[in-house]
């Protein structure tokens, strides 16, 4: 059998610098690329075969290859068909291996499901485009769009990219609030309510958003991002949230949250990025007791 070493490595997202609902529907404004979390697929020759997959990225895998046998059909068998996938597949592993802690709202589910189907999309020559692998998997649950570089517009639920949303350079300081606390990111994304005067704040916030981004102005881009983390604090209260939004409004900077999770983020002018960063450790340091921080440069 041919060496096979084939791999996928895909980030987590930080920056859920929005979330709600408009009268069109559900919204995500999802920031940048994790340099700090990720998960890697890896299908690889083995001497005895085997799947090392968490149960959703078990999903995909059984999902890739109903989803591509189907379209082998419908092309006249341009690409192999279950059968022979799976003849294909003799002699090899799957595995996933991730950094990204779960139930903290930096889309670990997301990134192991995306993962495998890339690794396979890789390995049986890309039958489906970046769009096609966000509909799976949100087919699997609702998906964060860890294969794009940009911040996008997002519907999770369909797995699909409204828009693309140029932005300003930014840098944002991260921690975990909770660490002890794993919330259910699915459950709590299916009871969150949001009732019909949340829809009209909502389009507003992310109408202003988006002018804001194109126009690089940040104070305006800033009060967007803390309206939607404090207009979301009724369905998951994160601890010394209101320390943090003051500590961001002294330094004219701007909040954003893990909407599904326990992480407290801030959004800087790229510039200001390193004279913030001390300045936010050891804040969370007298507030939250704890020291470990992440920094992410955004575009």
């Amino acid at each position: 059998m041919p060496q096979v070493n084939v791999q996928a490595t895909v980030w987590a997202r930080v920056g859920e610098f929005m979330q709600g609902q408009s009268s069109a529907g559900d919204f995500l404004v999802s920031g940048c690329s994790s340099q700090h979390f990720y998960s890697t697929a890896t299908l690889s020759n083995s001497i005895e075969p085997q799947l090392d997959l968490p149960p959703k990225a078990a999903q995909a895998f059984t999902l890739f290859l109903q989803k591509h046998a189907s379209l082998a059909f419908r092309q006249e068998a341009v690409f192999p068909l279950a059968a022979c996938q799976a003849a294909e597949l003799q002699g090899l592993s799957l595995s996933v291996q991730s950094n990204i802690p779960p139930g903290k709202g930096l889309s670990s589910s997301s990134a192991d499901v995306l993962s495998v189907l890339v690794v396979l999309n890789t390995y049986f020559q890309q039958p489906f485009d970046e769009s096609k692998l966000y509909q799976l998997a949100a087919l699997i649950e609702p998906t964060d769009p860890c294969l794009s570089i940009n911040t996008v517009l997002f519907d999770q639920s369909q797995g699909r990219i409204m828009q693309s949303i140029p932005m300003p350079p930014l840098g944002v300081i991260y921690f975990d609030s909770m660490p002890a606390v794993q919330v259910d990111t699915i459950r709590l994304s299916l009871v969150r309510n949001y009732s019909n005067t949340d829809q009209i704040i909502f389009g507003s916030l992310l109408t202003d958003f988006i002018q804001a981004a194109e126009k690089g102005n940040y104070p305006a881009l800033f009060n967007s991002m803390s309206a939607s983390a404090m207009r979301n604090q009724s369905y998951l209260p994160l601890p010394g949230f209101a320390h943090w939004l003051a500590f961001a409004q002294k330094h004219q900077a701007g909040v954003f949250i893990a909407h599904s999770g326990t992480i407290l983020g801030l959004a800087v002018e790229k510039n200001r990025l390193e004279t913030m960063q001390p300045l936010a450790a050891d804040f969370i340091r007298q507030h939250w007791k704890q020291g470990v921080i992440y920094v992410e440069a955004c575009g």
